[in-house]
Formats: structure tokens, sequence, C-alpha cells
């Protein structure tokens, strides 16, 4: 158990870079990539109520290579995961074009 103290957060930016929105809070993941997964899950969602009229890509950035392997390979994904997977994947309709795209600026 993780006690409930791990947290996901991020931005969402237009195509000039202006952040729109930021959301942060607790999302009772328990690991670094299960956050990673629920911070895109609430964007792709605040990004659904907020763009619901323009017709603009979402785009995630994110540093994890792991997560980008379950992105794209649904054998790799936790079975802790899959029902955050099919959440994402079933609203993923709502959207013009959604990239994800792994940023690796580690230090």
């Amino acid at each position: 158990s993780c006690g409930g103290g791990c947290g996901c957060g991020g931005e969402l930016r237009d195509e000039k870079g202006a952040v729109s929105a930021h959301f942060f809070g607790k999302c009772g993941a328990c690991g670094v990539e299960q956050a990673v997964i629920m911070a895109i899950e609430i964007a792709r969602v605040i990004f659904i109520d907020l763009m619901r009229k323009i017709n603009v890509p979402l785009i995630v950035e994110f540093e994890l290579s792991g997560v980008s392997d379950w992105l794209k390979y649904r054998r790799l994904r936790p079975w802790s995961v899959r029902k955050l997977f099919a959440d994402i994947e079933g609203g993923l309709w709502h959207l013009v074009e959604i990239k994800f795209v792994a940023t690796n600026s580690q230090k």
C-alpha cells in the first residue's frame, strides 16, 4: 500500500505554449508510471471539456519511456492499470488527434 500520498499533475497548453489549465492532486496511484497514466487520463478529460468545439490535437509529453511502451503495446501493460487504459482509449474518439511524446529529459 502506498498510503495515499501519491499525486499527479500537469498543464494544458495551447499551440503557442500558453498555459490554459493546471491540474494536480492525489491520484491514488502507487508508482511513478501509474501516476503518469492517471495524469494522461485527467488531461484527456479536461482537454475534452475545455476544447469541445475546437478541432485541435492533444499532445501529451512525459519523461518515462516505460509508459511509452505501455501506450504502444497492450501486452506490456500491468494489470493494475488496464482499466485506466481502457478509460483513456474509450475517450479518444472525442479527440481530433492525440500524440504521445516521451521527452526523456532526465539528467
